[in-house]
């Protein structure tokens, strides 16, 4: 009787100790001390923020895993480096420093951790090998000797690779990782064949490896990555954006196609194209996307507080040439503003938020430009969706903000954000005075040289 509880009594304990068991994460950064990160999660292809991390005094930063999903995880901040890694159950540890920080980083705990990054080093000789044979295959002079030894050599580097993967595989098949290598398999290509047949049958094949009916996939970076290299595909260096957009609209045709009957990969897929394709102002691929294959439920994403219905709108209401309806408002200083009564030809209408890390970057290049103003020639009208006031006023304090602002604290329910479709923070409308808009971008580089043309 005694044995039998005590029996019982190490069970207990046993199954209290495996439910209290932490797998955390430390990650030391030299160099890069008392920093705030953010930490996201993959989840349906796209990276999305779950919380903010705080580097010590000697670089470490220590991450609570306890409770988190198996896949992939990424942690931004680190100059304009974005960091990778798996979870998978297990103590990871990888050490960096601040300069070159993915070129440098040790694996020192964490057999999924080492074999991806392995993955990734090795891949990376593959390819660049491959490049200086193709390079080669298309000008070297083809009737000589070393020019059969560049076809042989093309055909080697390509078995080595294709075998690299296949053994690490089948080394680690009850690893994570092994899904996101068998994505890298890239179709063998006949060195017999010239560089058009070559494009050809690479297009072809290009994504015969990728399992969109594994939903584990969606927790990594591994679909992406394979959908951008296959873009790459559809890229020539004289393309203009038109031209470019025309052809990548193919590419997107022919992803879509390999998930004809899979609602959840559709799902995914549309949404992460919306973001990339909105980054680089390919409105055709937009309209095709949301057209065709964004259904009701992906309208509903409330995680990310963005109705892509409203990017619909904002692409066929808020286009270039159009007029905007004039508002007003009382600013935060207690002053009346009408926008009609602006006299300036210029007039940089900005959505943002305090807790949106972006407009924090923006805002500091647009303080810039407009304390730069010799006589001012244009204004900015910053319009918040901040919930909260203390984050807001705060921010406006601490960064000094002259421009006119505004906010209600009514979030994604502000009455302007719904005015202008805005879906995503920061949006920028450059208006004149008339009311006509002349650019919607969210990038800093696009008002810098809209501002030097208008002084031009």
């Amino acid at each position: 009787m005694v044995r039998f509880l005590i029996l019982i009594l190490i069970v207990i304990a046993s199954n209290i100790n495996a439910q209290q068991k932490k797998y955390d994460v430390k990650i030391t950064i030299k160099g890069f001390d008392n920093k705030m990160l953010y930490f996201y999660k993959f989840q349906d292809l796209m990276p999305e923020v779950i919380d903010t991390l705080f580097s010590d005094n000697n670089g470490n930063v220590f991450i609570d895993m306890h409770g988190k999903d198996v896949g992939m995880y990424r942690i931004t901040g680190i100059d304009k480096n974005k960091f990778d890694f798996i979870f998978n159950n297990e103590p990871i540890e990888i050490n960096s420093s601040y300069d070159n920080f993915n070129d440098n980083i040790n694996v020192i705990a964490s057999k999924e951790n080492q074999v991806y990054y392995d993955l990734l080093k090795q891949d990376k000789l593959f390819q660049n090998r491959i490049d200086i044979l193709n390079q080669l295959l298309y000008y070297y002079p083809k009737n000589t000797d070393f020019y059969k030894n560049i076809k042989l050599e093309y055909i080697t580097v390509q078995n080595e690779r294709k075998n690299y993967l296949a053994k690490t595989i089948q080394d680690n098949n009850q690893l994570y990782v092994a899904k996101i290598i068998q994505i890298n398999n890239n179709p063998f290509l006949d060195p017999e064949l010239n560089p058009l047949e070559r494009l050809k049958q690479s297009k072809e094949k290009f994504l015969d490896n990728i399992d969109f009916s594994d939903k584990n996939l969606y927790a990594s970076n591994g679909i992406t990555n394979k959908i951008l290299s296959y873009f790459s595909l559809y890229n020539e260096s004289d393309y203009k954006k038109d031209q470019l957009e025309d052809s990548l609209l193919v590419a997107v045709n022919n992803v879509f196609s390999k998930v004809q009957h899979n609602q959840y990969a559709i799902n995914s897929i549309a949404k992460y194209f919306s973001f990339l394709f909105d980054d680089y102002g390919f409105n055709k691929i937009l309209k095709y996307i949301y057209e065709y294959y964004l259904n009701d439920d992906v309208c509903d994403d409330v995680k990310r507080k963005i109705d892509t219905k409203l990017r619909y709108e904002a692409f066929n209401k808020m286009t270039t040439g159009v007029k905007i309806e004039d508002f007003s408002f009382v600013d935060i200083n207690g002053n009346n503003y009408k926008f009609s009564e602006t006299k300036y030809d210029f007039n940089l209408i900005l959505f943002w938020s305090s807790e949106c890390s972006h407009c924090n970057k923006l805002i500091d290049e647009l303080k810039k430009i407009y304390s730069s103003q010799k006589e001012k020639e244009f204004e900015i009208v910053a319009i918040s969706l901040d919930l909260s006031q203390k984050n807001y006023k705060k921010f406006i304090k601490d960064k000094d903000i002259k421009w006119i602002n505004y906010v209600d604290f009514k979030g994604w329910d502000n009455e302007l954000a719904k005015k202008f479709y805005i879906y995503s923070t920061p949006s920028m409308y450059i208006v004149n005075k008339e009311g006509i808009i002349i650019a919607k971008t969210n990038k800093i580089e696009d008002i810098k040289n809209i501002i030097k043309t208008e002084n031009h």
